[in-house]
């Protein structure tokens, strides 16, 4: 039986169209006036009109891309990041704007001394750095530079290339599973390790055990739309050792990251996903993160710290001792979006690095075994002990957000020029794995979404993880094509790669 090319079922198979997630204009301009006019006479009625124009204005452009694609009749791509990145902003900064007007005692929550109040000024001015930033990512995004860049890049067999055979993923995944294993062993494996000394080994072991999600996703994308049971179920149950390690490691918000794994490749290789359905299911898991995960393994997170404490028996007692309500639950969640917080403090201190922070991406680099002294260059844990008096033996961060790192570093232009590159980077990436999708482009794009999305991380550090997860990426597609090479030859009614359906004729 011979085999078909991906390259050929590419050009030949016609891809589920997008025919859903289209938004009237009509409807889409009526309720971008309507939310915009709420929330300026809600500012009114409070007192703060400038505070919540402001906030307002934080909307308008949050939201600019479903209105963009409404006005122009096209569909929403779930999988396009500017929706959910401008959603993450709206959420960090104008609703906890809000919230924060109507709880000003919860600001500064983290902090290690006595906490500065909050200052409606400051707020004020805060949110106008976050104004200009947005709208410097919005006119990133959709120039006409970004689509020039993607179209300008070669379409490098090692991204787009057919992958092969499936059994060399499961290297990848025993690979990943022995990395989390022995961290979990040596100690470092979970959210909370209450340990100080950082080992030599523990990059390459964090390296290691990165291979566990990304042989998932490889997997999945390869057999999504396969049609064998087998395969599918063997995709289920990866799933299913991905919530357990997740649990074990105490990462309470691992469902929400878990969605994207999963949808993306089905979305783009097997049947497309509406923004209404997508919707839906963020919200389930999402309830089910705030009503159960989070108490759950908050509780546990805080017995892993005692003397001889088991990853199995506190979680085990974590379930049973779950006595946090929705309530609780929910202001955990507004209190966790503390870069409004951060941005505040920075914003009233007037302290520049002029780039001191984003040399880290160049040393992170350097493996810890050939730097034994390398220092922690994670720029959280700086802003914590600078601005939120936190001691210098403690290991917790804070997050600065790729604004707040940008302003930290540059002021109102480095905040402008900076956020327009992200908004090209973001477009960029997406254009160019997206155009066609294959295989290997969705199942690189996926794991690279979960790195875009991540607005909490100070810059050098961001890029530094795209370059990183590019790389090992690349080498995780090298190593299954390489393993999986066989002799291509065609036939007519010949069976393809896993992931395309039969095409007759050849």
């Amino acid at each position: 039986m011979g085999v078909i090319l991906e390259d050929q079922v590419r050009s030949a198979r016609t891809y589920p169209p997008v025919t859903s997630g289209k938004l009237h204009h009509s409807y889409v301009l009526a309720v971008w006036f309507l939310m915009t006019s709420l929330i300026l006479t809600y500012g009114f009625y409070r007192g703060q009109p400038l505070l919540y124009m402001l906030i307002a204005l934080i909307f308008l452009v949050a939201v600019f891309p479903l209105v963009r694609n409404g006005l122009l009749g096209r569909p929403n791509d779930i999988g396009e990041p500017i929706l959910f990145i401008a959603f993450l902003y709206l959420l960090h900064f104008g609703v906890r704007a809000i919230y924060l007007d109507h709880i000003p005692g919860d600001a500064f929550g983290a902090y290690w001394g006595v906490a500065p109040s909050y200052s409606p000024d400051v707020a004020i001015a805060t949110l106008s750095y976050v104004i200009v930033g947005i709208t410097a990512m919005m006119f990133g995004y959709y120039s006409s530079v970004s689509k020039s860049i993607a179209r300008m890049l070669p379409k490098s067999r090692k991204v787009f290339a057919p992958l092969g055979r499936i059994w060399p993923i499961y290297v990848i995944l025993i690979l990943g599973s022995v990395g989390q294993t022995v961290l979990f062993l040596s100690g470092y494996g979970t959210a909370t390790t209450g340990k100080i000394v950082i080992p030599v080994y523990l990059n390459f072991l964090q390296t290691l055990a990165s291979l566990l999600p990304i042989g998932i996703v490889l997997h999945l994308a390869m057999t999504v739309s396969s049609g064998k049971r087998l395969e599918r179920a063997a995709s289920a149950i990866l799933v299913l050792l991905y919530i357990i390690t997740s649990l074990l490691q105490g990462w309470r918000g691992f469902l929400l990251s878990l969605i994207w794994m999963v949808i993306l490749p089905i979305h783009y290789l097997q049947k497309r996903v509406s923004l209404a359905r997508f919707a839906i299911i963020g919200m389930i898991c999402l309830l089910i993160t705030m009503i159960i995960l989070i108490p759950v393994l908050s509780y546990y997170r805080a017995q892993l710290v005692q003397p001889e404490a088991s990853l199995t028996d506190s979680l085990r007692l974590a379930f049973r001792s779950n006595s946090s309500d929705f309530g609780d639950s929910l202001r955990f969640v507004f209190n966790r979006m503390l870069g409004f917080d951060s941005l505040m403090l920075l914003t009233e201190s007037h302290e520049r690095l002029w780039g001191q922070t984003l040399g880290y991406a160049i040393l992170a680099f350097i493996p810890r075994a050939l730097w034994p002294g390398k220092p922690n260059l994670d720029v959280g844990r700086l802003f914590a002990v600078r601005f939120w008096e936190q001691p210098v033996d403690v290991q917790n961060s804070i997050s600065v957000m790729n604004i707040g790192d940008l302003l930290w570093n540059f002021d109102l232009l480095g905040v402008a020029i900076g956020m327009l590159l992200f908004g090209l980077l973001y477009r960029v990436i997406y254009d160019y794995l997206l155009t066609r999708p294959t295989t290997s482009s969705v199942f690189i794009y996926t794991i690279l979404f979960t790195r875009l999305i991540n607005i909490e991380s100070g810059v050098g550090i961001f890029l530094t993880g795209i370059v990183i997860t590019i790389f090992t990426l690349l080498l995780t597609v090298g190593i299954v094509r390489g393993l999986g090479r066989v002799r291509m030859r065609y036939s007519q009614g010949g069976q393809i790669y896993p992931g395309y359906k039969s095409i007759s004729g050849g």
